[in-house]
């Protein structure tokens, strides 16, 4: 099995960790995206992270839409969760409600109405784009995210928690704003269709986020 020096290497972030005698006092951020690679690799990263000798905090992050649809990352946060309840070690899970920021995915909801919003702005010419609207979702702002996640690993009693705004956008509101910023009318610029195979989404317990995080 890889070391867990051998797997932060992998991860890309050895110039960012310090593997030394305090690796007690570090924590071991595993992001996954869902994809099978980073699934892969998170599971390698949660292997070595458990099995060295003075053993790191675990923040296992995933975005709540993500997770509830592959059973092998449920599997996965059981695991993180079982460190915790088994083994007395302080792993958390940090489920994420949808998110985004300037620096986020270019096709993203979000980007895509605020890209459609900023042509329609420069040139006014038509555009034929489609959105597919889930409903309203919990959206957040993903540097908020970062920050609320960095408080729950530093937690004193460790827990896992879903993480998000307390406001819900669909994406005619995301519309209706970006548009607005610009001073334009969508009509003409975005078609938006419900999404017939959309889930309700499960409700967040912001004050329990709050009262545990700030």
């Amino acid at each position: 099995g890889l070391g867990i020096g051998d797997t932060i290497n992998r991860v890309g972030a050895a110039d960012a960790a310090r593997l030394a005698a305090d690796l007690a006092d570090a924590t071991v951020f595993a992001i996954n995206d869902g994809s099978a690679a980073q699934s892969a690799l998170v599971a390698d990263v949660l292997a070595a992270a458990a099995a060295a000798p003075r053993a790191p905090a675990i923040a296992h992050v995933v975005d709540h839409d993500v997770l509830r649809l592959d059973p092998a990352l449920l599997a996965q946060a059981r695991t993180v969760a079982g460190y915790r309840r088994d083994a007395g070690r302080r792993a958390v899970n940090a489920i994420l409600s949808p998110h985004d920021s300037r620096l986020g995915r270019p096709d993203s909801l979000p980007a895509r109405i605020a890209l459609a919003a900023l042509r329609a702005a420069q040139d006014g010419a038509p555009e034929a784009l489609v959105i597919t609207d889930p409903g309203p979702r919990d959206w957040g702002w993903t540097a908020e995210y970062v920050d609320a996640i960095a408080r729950l690993a530093a937690l004193p009693r460790p827990v896992d928690l879903a993480i998000g705004s307390g406001h819900h956008l669909t994406a005619a509101d995301m519309t209706t704003h970006a548009f607005g910023y610009f001073k334009r009318d969508p009509a003409g610029h975005v078609r938006i269709v419900p999404d017939a195979a959309a889930v309700a989404e499960l409700p967040i317990d912001i004050a329990r986020l709050h009262a545990a995080t700030g």
